[in-house]
């Protein structure tokens, strides 16, 4: 039986770094699969070059903290066509008012802000992971 996947979309290697390790530490038992840009993430999703044998997540996260909010919205709107099979989770590393009204969208499944503490955010993954995957997973 194949693992779930999870798509990050996330360009900052440190932050991959953290969900990458928090997954393995709190045994989650999920593939991830990074993408750095939108139009990656697309490409991922619809299956294109170079991504034509990627899974299908099981769950889409994302931080839109660096991310020009013309080009978040963007992805949220094609991401809010594939709703409500693909849980979309926004993990930001600051409550920007502005991105948080963005995300207000019925498909956005989450909106959290990363905890500083590693306890507190590798709790959060697996939180996040518990939800959204494990639930949906027969």
């Amino acid at each position: 039986m194949e693992r779930p996947a999870v798509l990050l979309l996330e360009a900052n290697r440190g932050d991959v770094g953290l969900i990458s390790a928090a997954l393995e530490e709190c045994s989650t038992g999920v593939d991830l699969h990074t993408v750095t840009a939108v139009d990656e993430a697309i490409a991922f999703l619809e299956r294109r070059s170079p991504y034509q044998d990627a899974p299908s997540p099981s769950l889409v996260i994302t931080d839109f903290y660096r991310t020009p909010l013309p080009v978040a919205q963007r992805f949220l709107g094609y991401l809010g066509q594939r709703a409500p099979v693909l849980p979309i989770v926004v993990l930001t590393a600051a409550a920007d008012p502005r991105h948080r009204e963005a995300c207000a969208q019925p498909w956005v499944a989450e909106y959290c802000v990363k905890p500083c503490a590693w306890g507190d955010y590798q709790s959060l993954i697996a939180r996040l992971v518990r939800r959204w995957i494990k639930r949906r997973t027969p």
